[in-house]
């Protein structure tokens, strides 16, 4: 099952003292989604989301970091040209200047 852990092993967060996201509701709110639409994303898309079981049940909870490395990995390379004034990254990547204005 994605983002998982193996039996009696939490994964460590990347920083040591990272704090964690405890609940779908954090989770979402987190990621400024529905609680549906993260549930979904775990299953069909791997968010990366751990789970504690306890008894029959199972509390969920994810770090930040790893939330915003999957996220991050997923968003269109084109798009985060679009976050940034094509003028100043001519200016400090000439050689691209082509391939920039084309965009």
């Amino acid at each position: 099952m994605p983002g998982s852990s193996q039996f009696g092993a939490a994964p460590e967060p990347a920083s040591g003292k990272e704090r964690r996201l405890e609940s779908w509701g954090e989770i979402a709110s987190y990621l400024r989604r529905e609680i549906r639409t993260v549930q979904r994303w775990e299953k069909t898309l791997g968010l990366p989301i751990h789970r504690l079981r306890v008894g029959k049940q199972s509390s969920v909870y994810a770090y930040p970091s790893e939330l915003d490395k999957w996220y991050l990995e997923r968003e269109p390379k084109e798009s985060i040209l679009r976050r940034f004034d094509v003028s100043v990254i001519g200016r400090y990547f000439p050689e691209f200047d082509e391939t920039i204005a084309s965009r």
